[in-house]
């Protein structure tokens, strides 16, 4: 997700006390010596102010309407929302920009380090099914499409995009459940678990899903 809403008033504000004051020389020498923003971006949602609460604002996946924001994905938490790597390379861009000789925008040099998504319902997919992940296929062409159009236009810099992930992988607190990759692991067989099947002289096989193969030919190039 898209976590935008950190201004460094608002963290004078909630934990300024435990942040050190910097002298003016400290001050000089950090400015403009950024080297690169890199931001993880996976999906959006809407916001609306809340008074009285602990960050000011609610979020939700719904309009005032009770439209979905987009489509829903394999896992609770992210929709299919392709605009939103677009504006948030826009508002960074625009944030962190300085001024440079003559008062020209000196921009910063941004990373989006991680960016993907779950098939609907592929945790319980077996081979060759799961490799035919049109869902995470249409999620990254729609996404980077957004993503050139914005640097196309100009007024972005951006010097990298990482997909989210290679291999499925371990899934934080969702552990093997999660599918995020664009190679299929075979983690367990029918004959028994992982752990079995690796004792035998098998398991954890690598294939490629379609994404891979649309990435590789589309933008993993040299």
């Amino acid at each position: 997700m898209c976590r935008l809403f950190c201004t460094a008033e608002s963290l004078k504000a909630t934990k300024g006390q435990y942040l050190p004051a910097f002298t003016a020389e400290q001050k000089r020498l950090l400015n403009g010596s950024l080297d690169f923003i890199a931001a993880n971006c996976f999906t959006a949602k809407y916001v609306s102010a809340k008074p009285g609460s602990t960050t000011g604002f609610r979020q939700s996946k719904t309009s005032s309407s009770g439209q979905l924001i987009g489509p829903q994905s394999g896992v609770p938490w992210i929709n299919v929302v392709p605009g939103t790597q677009a504006k948030m390379l826009r508002y960074l861009s625009k944030r962190y920009s300085l001024k440079g000789p003559g008062g020209t925008a000196v921009l910063p040099s941004l990373l989006i380090s991680s960016s993907g998504v779950q098939v609907p319902g592929e945790e319980k997919m077996q081979l060759p099914a799961v490799l035919q992940d049109d869902f995470r296929v249409k999620y990254y062409k729609e996404y980077l499409n957004s993503v050139c159009e914005a640097v196309a236009s100009g007024g972005v810099k951006l010097i990298g995009w990482y997909a989210w992930s290679l291999f499925d992988g371990f899934e934080w607190t969702d552990g093997f459940r999660r599918k995020f990759g664009l190679v299929h692991v075979q983690y367990a067989s029918p004959q028994g678990t992982s752990a079995a099947v690796a004792a035998a002289g098998g398991g954890l096989q690598r294939t490629p899903k379609k994404s891979a193969q649309w990435l590789s030919q589309h933008f993993f190039k040299g």
